[in-house]
């Protein structure tokens, strides 16, 4: 398969509009320019080689149109493997439109994660390196004192070998969530790490709406919200590796800074593109992400109890597709702005409608609570379980990578510090 990063180097300006709106595009358009200015290559101040490329993304385009569509990072899958049933035990997945079904997302190599044998972790997925002690502060802190901590740990020659640790933003944090398992702090101990407590982990990221909180995820359960700054919680220390991971986090969209060393200050993660959100009559294109939304975020009107959600985004014909789907919790987190105080205004701002402040379903089962899914809300966008049975809003969906697969691809990922 082509690579994203062979695609977004073909082009200065990236087409979204839909598929065949590509196509043409190319088609009709560049590709007789680019033979135009073959034609007078004396009178061009381009390179035979750079129109060389250009005509293979061109025709790498027509062949891989939907390669063309993808966004400027890839979501990781949720790592959900079972579907459930009105009686929350667990079923077929086919044709029920659940996270299980869908799969989608980069899915996770094998294996993900690397003892390096030193005190730390890499995983394979994100290209993260980890302090193998998940406890890396031996005690619950309030949150400025875990980021001065671990910025004690890069004085001198370092700890473990490495003089750039930080405290992980909520996306690095969340990124250590398996949503298929019932205790995630089990399975992370499994993976290698130690001393993983089920409690609550600080991330770097400011609460926008209330400045004296910070984010924090509960590891036990995958869960996130809001803490004062001045509770206690447990904290892991996280760097960049020079090797890739399969996938690249985006940017929490945080730009102040609250203490040195946090989020707003260091601002780590795939920075969005200029212009992040298009517009298309019915349909919003999320460039970073390359997920197709609805104009609309509150279609039927009404909440709905998730079955019903799951049902009535299956039935949904718009902008020219039938392959809508209720989003998994990667993704609806991913719309996110964690540097606004009021995310429905502002993706109303950008383009959307009727965005509820309220909570909103994914189609991800809570693991260790079949009978609960995981719902975000939107006005103060914590990510907590709610009950099946119980209504809430759904913003249909469809687009990214891995949709619709079956089953997860496993893969070995060659990886050299």
């Amino acid at each position: 398969m082509l690579k994203k990063s062979f695609f977004s180097s073909c082009f200065s300006h990236t087409f979204y509009d839909s598929e065949k709106h590509v196509y043409d595009n190319i088609y009709h358009h560049n590709f007789v320019m680019s033979m135009s200015e073959i034609q007078n290559s004396q009178q061009s101040t381009c390179s035979l080689n750079a129109r060389f490329v250009f005509l293979l993304c061109v025709m790498a385009c027509l062949l891989y149109p939907a390669r063309c569509l993808a966004g400027d990072i890839h979501l990781p899958w949720t790592g959900q493997q079972n579907c459930y049933g009105m009686n929350f035990s667990v079923i077929p997945c086919i044709n029920t439109g659940q996270d299980a079904e869908m799969k989608a997302g980069v899915q996770w190599p094998e294996p993900r994660f690397r003892d390096n044998r030193d005190g730390t972790i890499t995983d394979y997925l994100t290209g993260l390196m980890w302090t193998k002690n998940a406890d890396i502060l031996n005690a619950p802190e309030v949150w400025h004192e875990a980021l001065q901590h671990i910025s004690n740990m890069n004085k001198e020659k370092g700890t473990f070998g490495y003089t750039d640790w930080r405290l992980p933003n909520i996306n690095e944090l969340r990124s250590l969530v398996n949503n298929g398992q019932e205790n995630n702090s089990l399975w992370l101990v499994n993976q290698g790490f130690r001393d993983v407590r089920e409690l609550f982990y600080w991330s770097s990221t400011t609460y926008a709406k209330d400045t004296a909180y910070a984010w924090v995820l509960f590891m036990g359960g995958g869960i996130i919200g809001a803490m004062n700054k001045y509770g206690d919680a447990f904290a892991i220390a996280v760097r960049d590796v020079e090797e890739k991971g399969s996938v690249t986090l985006p940017a929490t969209g945080q730009d102040a800074s609250y203490f040195r060393e946090d989020d707003g200050d260091i601002k780590k993660g795939e920075a969005w593109p200029s212009g992040r959100f298009i517009v298309k009559k019915k349909c919003v294109l999320d460039k970073l992400t390359g997920l197709l939304w609805t104009r609309d975020a509150n279609l039927s009107g009404n909440p709905l109890t998730w079955h019903a959600a799951l049902d009535h985004v299956k039935e949904l014909h718009a902008c020219g597709y039938e392959d809508w789907r209720l989003p998994n919790i990667h993704e609806l987190r991913s719309i996110f702005h964690f540097g606004m105080p009021d995310v429905p205004e502002w993706l109303m701002s950008q383009g959307f409608k009727n965005v509820q402040k309220g909570y909103y379903w994914s189609s991800t089962t809570s693991a260790s609570n079949p009978p609960s899914a995981k719902v975000v809300h939107m006005s103060h966008y914590g990510m907590r379980f709610g009950a099946k049975n119980v209504k809430s809003y759904f913003w249909p969906v469809r687009g990214g990578e891995g949709s619709g697969k079956k089953e997860p691809e496993r893969r070995q990922i060659p990886f050299t510090q």
